[in-house]
């Protein structure tokens, strides 16, 4: 018997749970690790939870209010000012007795880079928002050394907040049709018509890549941007579902390169937070309802929507486990994938937000 597609009803306009996310967080920021859900402080900070983790308290505070999410969006920015270096980059990773790593991530930075812009474009609070505008202008110059594709579209989402923060902004607009450029180039460099990507394997974070583009369309406004961020959608979508319709992200065992073999397995929570963003924006960008759909699909991932059929987010903690392995589902419940889960619950909660009004 074929599996069927799973949309649990669930009601976007009630506040998310974060007690597990308080849990992971110290006074210096959110740790990166669990043995099982139990924090595991050996393996410390990094930049990157720190960020998607800002940019879920900031998003969450702008729509339900509760103080709780301002005090730790002050926690997660105090971590990136911490992990700021003089030259523009962030430090990416911290033991957990405070000592910073000597290695930075492009990656890292994009994310980063995306979240001090949604905290100054949101406005929610002045020594936030003040603080993240001074970060974000002292890192701009940065975006000039950044290649890698992921990292290049966290920051044209970036870019695309920071101009509606600032629309005259000259400088912000000209870094993203540069980089707006960039990702087009890499996708007219590796697609054949069949395989309509932006590189010749399908690794981390896929949605990420469309869904810049359909975020540099809202504001430039050219079809070609469109153009691509649809036929890059749709490409990954079908690589990226099981024979049944089921959202099978690709795995990390393995990856998928051109030509080869489909790795089921380990999926990963942040395809399927990166999915529903993804999806969201095409929906915006396009007014075609199908993308919302395809959204909600994407969220019931966590909640047995999966080819294992198994619930990944706990109702009693607001945990999350860390993905669906061969046998079943990962029991830790690291930072990135409670945040990655409160990240997907809140984009559609926005959604709800506005057909209120």
């Amino acid at each position: 018997m074929k599996n069927k597609p799973i949309v649990p009803r669930l009601d976007f306009t009630r506040p998310p749970k974060i007690d597990f996310l308080k849990q992971l967080t110290t006074p210096t920021g959110i740790l990166q690790h669990t043995k099982y859900g139990i924090p595991h402080r050996s393996f410390g900070y990094s930049l990157d939870d720190n960020a998607r983790a800002l940019l879920a308290m900031v998003q969450a505070y702008k729509l339900f209010k509760k103080k709780e999410y301002l005090s730790l969006a002050r926690i997660y920015l105090s971590f990136i000012i911490h992990a700021k270096e003089e030259g523009g980059f962030f430090r990416n990773f911290q033991t957990f007795d405070h000592r910073f790593l000597p290695h930075v991530s492009q990656d890292s930075f994009g994310e980063t880079m995306w979240a001090l812009a949604e905290t100054f474009r949101n406005k929610i609070e002045p020594a936030l928002s003040n603080t993240a505008w001074e970060l974000f202008s002292e890192s701009e110059k940065t975006i000039t050394k950044i290649k890698s594709p992921r990292a290049v579209a966290y920051l044209i989402i970036a870019l695309y907040h920071a101009l509606k923060s600032d629309p005259g902004n000259i400088s912000f607009r000209q870094r993203l049709v540069k980089l707006t450029k960039f990702l087009l180039g890499l996708y007219e460099k590796n697609q054949d018509g069949s395989w309509n990507w932006f590189e010749s394997v399908l690794t981390y974070a896929n949605h990420i890549l469309p869904a810049a583009l359909f975020y540099s369309y809202r504001v430039l406004g050219e079809k070609k941007i469109l153009e691509v961020a649809k036929r890059s959608l749709a490409f990954l979508e079908k690589e990226t579902h099981a024979d049944e319709g089921i959202p099978s992200p690709i795995g990390s065992y393995g990856w998928y390169t051109k030509g080869g073999e489909k790795a089921g397995f380990d999926q990963q929570p942040v395809e399927a937070a990166y999915a529903v963003i993804a999806n969201v924006a095409a929906a915006q960008a396009t007014k075609n309802k199908r993308y919302y759909r395809s959204a909600l699909e994407w969220f019931a991932w966590f909640h047995g929507n999966n080819i294992k059929k198994v619930n990944l987010y706990d109702k009693k903690t607001g945990g999350c486990f860390d993905g669906i392995g061969k046998f079943g589902p990962n029991l830790n419940q690291g930072a990135e994938s409670v945040a990655c889960y409160l990240l997907a619950y809140l984009e559609l909660a926005n959604l709800a937000s506005k057909k209120k009004h």
